[in-house]
């Protein structure tokens, strides 16, 4: 078939070109140097040859290019999103800013190709070749990179996050500014990488360069705390002002290594070779504030005859669970106290139910006995101040647990009264619902009886019924309210019915009171009260009071 007749199928869509394709699998497709302005998403090229095709900005997402020719092509910008690129031919082509999120390129040829800004997350590059090729400010996120070959590839500023890097081919690689945060790089041969970088940062979760080749490269002032460097070879790098803080660097091979100036705080480095390395001091802290050696430099030689020999170890056994806290300020007092002497904790062992043991190296010219017992010294000592400082702190939460269940039972009893109450007055206005009411309105008693003509026969008659005896009951429930909430908590609705429960129950224990109530609510009605009393817990006081008068 002729090229224009692969382009006239084409045209006819996706799906017509697959079918043709699936059932033609053994022609030879050639529509090379071809301008495709439309989408492809989810076409089948395997095997074909697109060489100097052009597809840039076109979504191809889902496509199939397994082993097509796209030498030279230019994708810049493409969707490529899950698409199948396995075994294809990449070389020289241009993906600069393409989304090739969750493709599949593994063993695909991408020698001198442009990923320049390109999106890479979650790609799978397994046992390509991008050896030449541009990945500068490229984002790798998770991006799986085992075993390829990256040799001479351009890094900068690229984002290698939380990427697999293992037994990948790095040599002569340009990473300067990358970061390389999280990424195992285990087994991967990074020599005479291109790192130089002031503060280079390698610092990270699970940073892994474990057995990789860094000999020749630039890592002054990189940052690699943490890092696993074991078995890991810096034959001749540039390590000075490098942070190598809480590493496991055993086996490491630093021989020649430019070595001033670096942390070395909490690290592991048995078996490590220093052969050769060249160093004038090293920093003991993190923070940089305690050289070694103190007040001098190391004279040539001095670092290797120092850190090259096996540290003399003391075995500390604690019995019964460790208290971390308590051994970390222990051993950090006793940095403190010997802070011109190296300390290192090589490993914590447990040899039985609650027995550890702690391994400690130091270097050899210390007194391991008098050192393990000052140290055993210090922890006691910490050890019987934290016990108190947690004896106090167990005694003030008991303290406030027996609070919390006496007000959690007052609170339970209040709501338990205010409970009854209510049901009291359900049960008096349903009675006085079925009662006859008479109009008494107007009527006093003060202990006699009316006789005829309206004369008081007997007893003390107090008039309550009037508009002054209103504003003066009134005030004197807003004063009462108001003392109550300043005296008990008003955060819940239970809360406040309580407070309003507490009122009636004040009010009916004063006759006076009680007296003044009731002419106030007869003079004026329980509405010119509620408007009397400013306080919105009104509402329910009159609901209780009316309750228990009807009771009365």
């Amino acid at each position: 078939m002729e090229k224009q007749e692969f382009l006239d199928l084409l045209k006819q869509g996706v799906d017509s070109w697959n079918f043709w394709r699936q059932k033609n699998l053994d022609v030879e497709v050639d529509i090379s140097y071809i301008r495709f302005r439309r989408d492809f998403s989810g076409i089948d090229f395997s095997g074909v040859n697109l060489s100097g095709s052009d597809f840039s900005e076109v979504d191809i997402s889902r496509a199939n290019f397994n082993g097509a020719n796209l030498s030279g092509a230019n994708l810049s910008e493409a969707q490529l999103i899950e698409a199948d690129l396995t075994d294809a031919n990449l070389s020289k082509a241009n993906l600069s800013e393409a989304d090739l999120t969750d493709a599949n390129l593994s063993k695909a040829n991408l020698v001198g190709a442009n990923l320049k800004e390109a999106h890479l997350a979650n790609a799978n590059f397994r046992d390509a070749d991008l050896s030449g090729a541009n990945l500068s400010e490229a984002y790798l996120l998770g991006t799986d990179l085992g075993e390829a070959n990256l040799s001479k590839a351009n890094l900068k500023s690229a984002e290698v996050i939380e990427a697999n890097l293992s037994g990948a081919n790095l040599s002569g690689a340009y990473l300067n500014g990358a970061n390389l945060s999280g990424t195992d790089f285990s087994r991967a041969n990074l020599r005479k990488a291109h790192l130089e970088y002031n503060g280079y940062d390698f610092q990270g979760i699970n940073t892994n360069l474990i057995e990789s080749n860094l000999s020749g490269a630039n890592l002054s002032g990189a940052n690699l705390s943490g890092a696993n460097l074991n078995g890991t070879e810096f034959y001749g790098a540039n390590l000075t002002k490098a942070n190598l803080s809480h590493t496991q660097a055993v086996n490491a091979q630093f021989a020649f290594a430019k070595f001033t100036g670096v942390c070395i705080e909490g690290w592991q480095c048995n078996k490590a070779n220093f052969n050769g390395v060249i160093c004038e001091f090293v920093y003991l802290d993190s923070n940089r504030r305690k050289p070694y050696p103190v007040a001098r430099r190391f004279t040539p030689g001095e670092f290797t005859k120092v850190f090259q020999k096996n540290f003399k170890t003391i075995d500390i056994v604690i019995c019964d669970a460790i208290d971390y806290e308590a051994f970390v300020y222990s051993f950090k007092a006793l940095q403190a106290k010997h802070e011109d002497v190296q300390l290192d904790i090589q490993s914590i062992d447990e040899k039985g139910e609650d027995i550890y043991v702690i391994k400690v190296g130091m270097s050899p010219d210390v007194d391991r006995k008098e050192t393990h017992a000052e140290f055993m010294q210090i922890h006691e000592l910490i050890s019987e101040s934290l016990e108190e400082k947690y004896r106090t702190e167990i005694s003030v939460k008991e303290t406030q647990i027996v609070q919390y269940q006496q007000e959690t039972q007052t609170l339970r009893e209040n709501i338990n009264n205010l409970h009854n109450i209510l049901q009291q007055q359900t049960e008096v206005q349903k009675l006085m619902a079925e009662t006859p009411k008479y109009d008494l309105r107007g009527s006093k008693f003060g202990g006699g009886f009316a006789g005829d003509g309206g004369t008081q026969i007997g007893g003390i008659l107090n008039d309550y019924s009037s508009k002054q005896s209103l504003d003066e009951a009134a005030a004197e429930i807003s004063q009462l309210l108001k003392q109550l909430e300043e005296t008990n908590p008003t955060t819940t609705e239970t809360e406040k019915m309580i407070i309003a429960a507490k009122a009636a129950d004040e009010i009916k224990n004063n006759p006076t009171l009680k007296a003044r109530v009731i002419g106030a609510f007869k003079s004026g009605g329980t509405e010119a009260f509620k408007e009397a009393v400013d306080n919105p817990l009104v509402n329910v006081l009159v609901a209780i009071i009316e309750g228990w008068m009807q009771a009365d």
